[in-house]
């Protein structure tokens, strides 16, 4: 019986050291699934305004601007981030002419901190400049056109 106990109390050990390394993989891994994500639609934005000599519409968070969709898989777009919120379009708005990103809304912020690990990844590391940004409290945008 008490072999057994022993096991057991190994077993939670190893099980305690384990959980914090796979939630540190899990977080890694959805931020580098965002900006993978964030450069396909950044490309296919830019790709957009090639063929139409226009930017992407502003649209509802979740809803693919008219177009869009030729260039793009909507289910990655119409299902989500995979950091939480929803992906959002930008034309005329927040001080931007033109970006894609994220709308938190009613889904939880994972915060600044958070989101510069981001920034680090895809751009400067600073969210008040270069082309990924903070652009409302519950926005972060990569901008396609100041």
């Amino acid at each position: 019986m008490v072999e057994i106990m022993i096991v057991v109390l190994i077993i939670g050990i190893v099980a305690t050291m384990a959980i914090p390394a796979f939630a540190k993989a899990r977080k890694k891994s959805l931020q580098t699934r965002f900006i993978n994500d964030l450069r396909i639609f950044g490309d296919a934005a830019d790709y957009f305004t090639l063929n139409t000599g226009t930017y992407l519409e502003d649209s509802a968070s979740g809803a693919i601007p008219t177009g869009l969709e030729d260039f793009i898989d909507d289910n990655r777009w119409t299902d989500g981030t995979p950091i939480g919120g929803q992906w959002d379009s930008e034309f005329n708005d927040s001080g931007i002419v033109s970006g894609i990103g994220v709308h938190f809304g009613a889904d939880p912020n994972p915060g600044d901190a958070y989101m510069t690990q981001i920034d680090a990844e895809y751009d400067d590391g600073d969210l008040n400049t270069g082309i990924f940004r903070k652009i409302a409290n519950d926005r972060y945008y990569y901008v396609l056109q100041e």
